[in-house]
């Protein structure tokens, strides 16, 4: 899918140029969900500047991670999600500055995030899916990550 890295955008405010602003909250999601399943070097073919490097983004973090801060009105993950990611990525030998900078109430949550595995294990029935693509995305989701009685759970929409 690495040829893909160079043409595919999400950036609200670089759409009319084509481009990754790199500091808004919808290019740190985009880096916070690519990142577990990307390496470094993937990213920098995506991002000019890799949203995850830079610390001066430490409040479009909070938002997308907390709770009890107002998330961005972009397209973005659930406070849940982000946290989720978060966390996964601080596992990692050597994480993100972005995301080894933080403290405070962050950390408290991040240490008490859903992981990331259960996460990808879950499945919400409240969709306007067609069932032949829901049973295609079931089948795709369950090669990448296969349930298991700990992470598989069926959720209603939040």
């Amino acid at each position: 899918c690495d040829q893909y890295f160079t043409i595919f955008r999400s950036c609200n405010v670089g759409c009319y140029t084509d481009s990754w602003c790199c500091t808004c909250p919808k290019c740190l999601f985009t880096a916070l969900i690519l990142a577990p399943f990307l390496e470094e070097k993937s990213l920098a073919q995506i991002f000019p500047k890799i949203p995850l490097n830079d610390t001066a983004l430490s409040e479009h973090l909070l938002d997308l991670c907390l709770s009890t801060r107002t998330k961005p009105f972009e397209c973005v993950g659930t406070h849940e999600e982000s946290l989720a990611l978060a966390a996964a990525l601080l596992e990692r030998e050597e994480p993100y500055p972005l995301l080894s900078a933080q403290s405070g109430e962050l950390q408290e949550e991040l240490s008490r995030a859903t992981s990331l595995r259960t996460l990808l294990g879950e499945w919400n029935n409240e969709h306007q899916l067609p069932s032949h693509y829901e049973e295609t995305l079931r089948e795709q989701t369950h090669r990448w990550h296969p349930p298991t009685p700990s992470n598989s759970r069926e959720v209603r929409a939040r």
